[in-house]
């Protein structure tokens, strides 16, 4: 359960990334 909801945050994280731009700093949870 937890491995899913980590992977599900870093799918998340970058899609924000994504349509944020990539760039390279912390990402903000």
């Amino acid at each position: 359960y937890l491995n899913r909801l980590s992977d599900a945050l870093f799918v998340w994280a970058r899609v924000v990334n994504d349509r944020e731009g990539v760039r390279e700093e912390a990402p903000e949870y």
